[in-house]
């Protein structure tokens, strides 16, 4: 058995690029460690030491922090009974009403006929929908329907807010401001990196 493997259903990705819609690619701590690449650390810096540690516990506290926040709305998500491809193709179709199948094609990175193929599940399960595009109708466009609309509008913010507000309300106000202030600064930190 190779590296990228398929898993039973018609529709599905190789599994790392599955892994790629879904988690970003982060680098080995070998690569941090040896200077090679942008903002990268150097072994002989003095405070390298007592920096890597931390920078690893932040690493895994900000991870723990997006997985609690994202578990109810995985969850949701999850009930749908949406395959990865299927949520990848849902991803793009809601970022980019009235993309075409071969827009919606090259931006998934799948064959015509995978997509073409999930696109058809979709449309069934009543998910998106296909309209004429109006200066060429010929041409097909893909568009999520109303119900994927309201949910993302209505309840995705709930469900993605919703973790964090419950956290909020058992904090006092000055730890709220404390973790606001602190987020803030490692954001304004991580961001002139690149300055």
């Amino acid at each position: 058995m190779g590296l990228l493997r398929k898993s039973r259903t018609t529709d599905s990705l190789p599994a790392a690029k599955s892994a790629e819609l879904l988690i970003p690619l982060v680098p080995p701590k070998a690569a941090l460690l040896s200077g090679s690449g942008d903002g990268q650390i150097e072994p002989s810096d003095p405070d390298t030491s007592e920096l890597v540690p931390m920078a690893e516990q932040i690493e895994r506290d900000l991870n723990a922090i997006r997985k609690a926040v994202r578990r109810p709305f995985e969850s949701e998500v999850a009930a749908g009974d949406l395959t990865t491809p299927q949520r990848g193709v849902m991803q793009i179709l809601v970022r980019n009403h009235g993309i075409t199948l071969k827009e919606l094609t090259s931006q998934i990175g799948l064959a015509h006929s995978t997509v073409s193929g999930i696109v058809d599940r979709l449309e069934k399960k009543g998910m998106l929908e296909r309209r004429s595009d109006v200066r060429d109708g010929r041409l097909a466009r893909l568009y999520p329907t109303v119900a994927v609309t309201r949910f993302i509008r209505d309840r995705m913010p709930a469900l993605t807010q919703g973790p964090l507000i419950e956290a909020l309300r058992k904090a006092t106000e000055d730890e709220r401001l404390e973790i606001r202030q602190a987020l803030l600064r490692l954001r304004e930190l991580l961001e002139s990196r690149s300055d």
